[in-house]
């Protein structure tokens, strides 16, 4: 059964009149209070207990080899599976990712915990396997996917796949939204599309996606849409044709024709501001650097963006 709980700031509540009657002195107060939050945040980034935490977060972390062979990375560019495959030298990650990555997994541990706990969820973390069927000159041969499911949700109506991600409000209130009909609807990304496909198929189950706003710490839960399978099955079989087409040619760098994302108009407060920036895909890769050197890192509310320089 799909399960929507959503944890919503009481907006209503507020007096509308006060609102209205004070809404210069609000606005005022607003952007006093950022003003100062953003300098009392850079004086403490300053400080040498973050300096000696971020130190540590670098030092403790374990590293492991890029694999593109996992379900886990089946709905990724092509290009970045590419430079996986043959282990090109990618930008580390930030203490700030790691840190985003680590509460990322406790989230996961705490809710798988608590689901197996009470009997709501069972095979946690299993292993699982499947062959992707290539396609054109290499019809008749295939690529073997590995990777570890998040659990299997014991539902009233049967066994399902569960995907278990965490994000911040925005995009938590991007991944399942109503549409200009008004009808609530799924807005997921290729990358966790592919590997929710990727895992049902090696299962032969259903899937239920389970989302955790880090902001609120509010729960999101609706079953997954089966009526794309097929599309996102044949991507996935694009992609590994694309990869083994790339690893038989003998070049060195995946090239160019291997990305499958481009920039995009930056808009604020629904108009352009002039500038091209990449999308989150490419900001978030590894190997963003050289896959787009005319590039300039900037940081927007505390998140990077690259744009087109």
């Amino acid at each position: 059964m799909a399960l929507a709980i959503q944890t919503q700031i009481p907006y209503d509540s507020l007096n509308q009149n006060f609102k209205s009657q004070n809404s210069t002195l609000l606005a005022s107060t607003a952007a006093t209070f950022a003003a100062n939050t953003r300098h009392t945040l850079n004086n403490m980034n300053e400080h040498q207990l973050t300096d000696k935490l971020d130190k540590l977060y670098l030092e403790t972390r374990e590293e492991y080899a890029p694999n593109p062979y996992r379900i886990s990375g089946c709905g990724k560019c092509t290009r970045t599976l590419g430079y996986q495959h043959v282990q090109w030298p990618g930008i580390p990650l930030t203490p700030r990712a790691i840190r985003t990555f680590s509460l990322g997994q406790a989230i996961h541990d705490e809710i798988q915990g608590l689901l197996v706990a009470h009997g709501h969820a069972s095979r946690l973390e299993e292993e699982v396997s499947i062959s992707i069927p290539l396609l054109e000159e290499y019809e008749g041969k295939d690529t073997l996917l590995t990777g570890h499911i998040d659990g299997i949700y014991n539902a009233e109506d049967g066994d399902r796949v569960l995907e278990i991600k965490s994000s911040t409000e925005m995009g938590f209130y991007m991944f399942y939204r109503a549409d200009k009909m008004g009808h609530m609807q799924a807005n997921i990304d290729e990358t966790y599309q592919c590997q929710n496909v990727a895992y049902k198929k090696a299962l032969s189950l259903p899937g239920t996606w389970l989302y955790y706003n880090k902001n609120t710490s509010a729960l999101l839960a609706f079953d997954a849409d089966d009526s794309t399978d097929a599309f996102y099955f044949y991507r996935i079989r694009q992609k590994y044709t694309a990869l083994r087409r790339f690893i038989e040619s003998g070049v060195e760098k995946p090239p160019e024709s291997l990305r499958e994302f481009g920039p995009e108009k930056e808009k604020k407060y629904k108009k352009e501001t002039g500038r091209l920036k990449l999308k989150w895909n490419c900001t978030y890769c590894a190997y963003v650097e050289d896959c787009w050197p005319n590039t300039s890192l900037e940081f927007v509310s505390g998140k990077p963006v690259h744009y087109i320089v």
